[in-house]
């Protein structure tokens, strides 16, 4: 498979059904979708089990510990199998088309290590309530919306998140890396 997509997941339950589906209904078929538990106590564990019985390409990873965000990030990286890497978190909606026109970005240019775009925001209730786009991508190149990333795995390998940033992990990981990396913008909300 060719792409990862990893989304960790804590007491995510009224979301993460949406969340998952909306990675199911991609046009782009060829990927693994990693499902790490967290701890939850609610039922999104028996959410990702259900989901992970329909489908092989589904993996479900509960350990039943509450480590944080930032560590399930980095183990993801880990357990990927993929040569690129998806950020989702379990109360996202892709659009059916981001896999493939991010891949479709990707592969144009061997240099660039990240692509990101646009993102709708959206209420409890996944009413709009706005568009996050990044009006100069060279100038603002660390104005990321951390759940429309796609990266080359390599690059999450090479620059772990720092737990040290808990809440601005993703943050921190632009300012530390887009000085030496290609990062390629879609404006297109994915």
């Amino acid at each position: 498979m060719k792409i990862s997509i990893c989304i960790p997941i804590y007491n995510a339950e009224k979301y993460l059904s949406s969340a998952i589906q909306s990675v199911l209904n991609q046009t782009y078929k060829d990927y693994e979708l990693i499902l790490l538990n967290d701890g939850s106590n609610d039922a999104s564990l028996n959410i990702m089990n259900k989901f992970a019985q329909s489908d092989n390409r589904i993996k479900v990873i509960n350990d039943g510990l509450n480590k944080g965000l930032v560590f399930r990030l980095n183990q993801s990286v880990n357990l990927a199998k993929g040569e690129y890497y998806v950020r989702m978190d379990a109360d996202d909606i892709m659009f059916p088309e981001r896999l493939e026109k991010q891949i479709e970005a990707m592969c144009s240019d061997d240099d660039i290590a990240l692509v990101h775009s646009a993102a709708v925001s959206i209420n409890a209730e996944n009413e709009v309530l706005g568009i996050k786009i990044n009006i100069n991508p060279e100038r603002y190149k660390t104005s990321i919306a951390h759940p429309t990333v796609l990266a080359r795995r390599s690059f999450f390998l090479e620059n772990p998140y720092d737990k040290d940033f808990s809440q601005m992990e993703d943050l921190e990981l632009w300012h530390r890396t887009s000085p030496g990396y290609k990062f390629a913008y879609i404006p297109e909300p994915l």
